[in-house]
């Protein structure tokens, strides 16, 4: 897996944690059938972010490559790894 993307986490609910912080992120795309049990529907454009490491992540947003926003719905956070799950986010940050 490459983590070719930055990640940058904002306007979190733990600051002190990692807010601010840059973090090396595998970002991918989930088709309608992988959104749909988890989001419900599938109308907006839905991605989950891997960051290579354990982060106390519950909700914000997540600017990735400083063009893309996404808001994070739901994190799973492992001992060595944390996956993220993301809905693309269109306002200002």
């Amino acid at each position: 897996m490459r983590y070719e993307h930055s990640a940058v986490f904002v306007k979190n609910t733990n600051p002190n944690d990692y807010q601010g912080k840059t973090y090396a992120a595998n970002i991918t795309q989930m088709s309608p059938d992988q959104a749909i049990p988890i989001f419900g529907d599938a109308k907006r454009r839905s991605y989950i972010v891997r960051i290579g490491e354990s982060l106390p992540v519950t909700s914000g947003y997540i600017q990735v490559d400083g063009e893309l926003n996404l808001e994070i719905s739901q994190a799973i956070q492992h001992r060595h790894a944390t996956a993220i799950y993301c809905l693309k986010y269109v306002g200002r940050l």
